[in-house]
């Protein structure tokens, strides 16, 4: 008897099949018809002479046979139209519909072959079928994909494919077929918009619209089908009218109050009358120091001669410089910092969300949107020189504090940094 326990259990193990969940009508099957089949086979529209709105119809069928036969999906004209060729007249739903995902069929296939279980008084509606290249994925790549690819997972997830989709995340699957409360992907872009784990962050352009955030509920209700072999790229945001206050007339103004604050100071017209200074940032207080350049002609590029040169390091120019101001320091946190971070919601462009024709020049100026890590990288901050910035923020900076101040601040040339 000893001896044939493990044959036992052996034969047991070999007989045993991996189970897998039953199908849920509710969740999983009406979904799918009411997206993709109702529209044609429905109260309104009955093409073939086949109805699916309800249980009795689709069983009925029409006369080239039944539209259901629970526990055999071959004479069931509802699954045997799904698999026909792409090309075939009579595959379901037509070519130019999209045919449905491998995997939804598979929900359908595995639904009669459990017996087409409908539960009763159940009528199904016609819904709009969500379309993955059309609907989900501009979505996805223009705000998801810049913060959750292979090269930057924030929170562990990467949205490139459906497998990385499904399986990472460090706080469980974003993405969970038929399911969206149980999918973060779902989850987290519904929350309130002052909500700190929305995405994508108001920072960052968040949230999405209602339309957005509907198209992906109704997609993963509907099985969230993804194309086989569909890897997706971080893409920009297609620009729309944000409403967007740093404009052209933004600029002249500030110009305006630039002319008329050198008229009033009687600003320095030679060059022998410019004098070093100290001022501070009339929004802040923050101290910065200015020192005079006098005129002169500077050298750009390397002599021929010079051991190493490479060949964009040359032929030498000789560049006239006119006389100018240049900062004693570089730009420091205390002065960039109030600039860079605000309580102000923000678009992805860095405008202001609202705003009013009344508000300061400055106050309207496009700033950064908030980083997602203290920008220092731990090198300093108070009285450290402001690091990694770009050459866009940093004339925005120049011209904030132009706007402030009525006087014009601006980068220096390449020939103007060398000559100082």
């Amino acid at each position: 008897m000893p001896r044939l326990t493990p044959l036992i259990l052996l034969t047991l193990s070999l007989a045993t099949p991996a189970l897998r969940a039953e199908v849920d009508f509710a969740q999983q099957v009406q979904p799918i018809l009411e997206a993709a089949c109702v529209h044609c086979h429905g109260p309104d529209k009955d093409k073939g002479d086949f109805r699916i709105d309800s249980h009795e119809a689709a069983l009925a069928g029409n006369e080239n046979g039944p539209g259901i036969t629970a526990g055999d999906p071959s004479k069931s004209a509802i699954y045997t139209t799904l698999i026909l060729p792409e090309d075939d007249d009579l595959v379901m739903p037509p070519s130019k519909e999209g045919l449905l995902d491998p995997t939804q069929i598979a929900v359908i296939k595995q639904w009669i072959e459990e017996g087409a279980k409908w539960p009763a008084g159940t009528t199904l509606k016609a819904t709009t079928r969500i379309q993955f290249a059309k609907h989900v994925q501009p979505i996805l790549e223009e705000n998801c994909l810049s913060c959750h690819n292979p090269d930057k997972d924030k929170g562990g997830w990467i949205a490139s494919t459906l497998k990385d989709a499904v399986e990472t995340g460090d706080n469980g699957s974003n993405l969970v077929a038929f399911q969206p409360k149980k999918s973060g992907l779902f989850t987290l872009v519904s929350l309130p918009e002052d909500d700190d784990d929305i995405m994508p962050p108001t920072k960052s352009g968040g949230p999405l619209k209602k339309g957005e955030i509907e198209i992906l509920r109704n997609w993963i209700v509907q099985g969230a089908p993804w194309p086989e072999g569909v890897t997706l790229e971080p893409k920009e945001k297609k620009t729309t009218d944000t409403n967007n206050p740093d404009t052209l007339d933004l600029i002249k103004k500030i110009h305006a109050f630039i002319v008329q604050t050198a008229e009033k100071e009687h600003a320095v017209k030679q060059e022998a009358d410019m004098k070093a200074y100290d001022a501070k940032i009339p929004k802040t207080g923050a101290p910065y120091s200015m020192l005079p350049i006098h005129a002169g002609v500077v050298t750009l590029g390397s002599p021929a001669s010079e051991a190493d040169r490479r060949d964009d390091e040359g032929p030498q120019i000789k560049v006239r410089i006119k006389p100018f101001w240049i900062g004693k320091y570089e730009v420091t946190w205390d002065e960039y910092e109030p600039y860079m971070l605000t309580s102000e919601g923000r678009n992805k462009d860095g405008s202001r969300k609202v705003w009013s024709p009344d508000d300061k020049p400055e106050d309207l100026i496009s700033q950064p949107t908030p980083p997602y890590q203290p920008m220092d990288f731990g090198m300093g901050r108070d009285g450290f020189p402001a690091v990694c910035m770009t050459q866009h923020a940093a004339n925005k900076y120049c011209q904030w504090l132009s706007a402030q101040t009525g006087h014009f601040y601006r980068l220096p040339t390449e020939a103007e940094w060398e000559y100082a």
